[in-house]
């Protein structure tokens, strides 16, 4: 499908039977040069090994020409749940610099240690032409302090964002790491 420019996989549970469909979803975005327009939301990735979620990694990272992103709910994972390799999505994110839209709610991005919130504030950082962005309800500052200054950094990259939600993220909690952590 090399003229492709919009691909809805939404509410496919792929992460729910097996690895296998989503390695082959990971592997395909590879192909979809002329991709703008994806949706992987609603998804349950979490749910799969790591093979699966970095083979997608790996596909949204050669989708140079992506303008619309929606990854609403694809991990599904409970805020407490261990998947180190969240953070490779959000390392993919770094590559799309053409992104003009990006909802990545639902997702608990949580972590104590702040590697994926820090990651995720470090990708949105390289994508100054966004104008919709969606981070609600994802626990954001309820573990990492420093994941949410990063984040303010990365907004003040952002001159034409339009939108922004960042309801239900427990910013101003201080969590774990104590009301002084976000000084550190």
């Amino acid at each position: 499908f090399p003229n492709l420019q919009a691909l809805n996989l939404g509410g496919n549970g792929m992460g729910q039977y097996n690895s296998n469909a989503t390695q082959a979803v990971g592997k395909g975005l590879s192909y979809l040069a002329n991709l703008k327009i994806l949706d992987l939301s609603d998804n349950l990735i979490a749910f799969i090994d790591s093979a699966g979620i970095s083979d997608i990694a790996q596909g949204l990272s050669r989708l140079s020409n992506l303008e619309h992103l929606n990854l609403w709910f694809f991990f599904g994972a409970p805020p407490d749940s261990p998947l180190p390799t969240k953070s490779l999505i959000w390392k993919a994110l770094s590559n799309l610099s053409q992104l003009r839209y990006l909802d990545v709610s639902n997702n608990n991005i949580e972590d104590t240690n702040c590697t994926e919130s820090v990651t995720l504030a470090s990708a949105l950082g390289r994508m100054p032409d966004l104008t919709v962005l969606n981070l609600s309800n994802n626990f954001f500052g309820y573990c990492c302090n420093k994941g949410v200054v990063d984040l303010g950094d990365a907004l003040g990259t952002m001159h034409f964002l339009e939108y922004f939600d960042i309801s239900w993220n427990f910013i101003g909690t201080w969590g774990p790491e104590g009301p002084n952590s976000i000084m550190d």
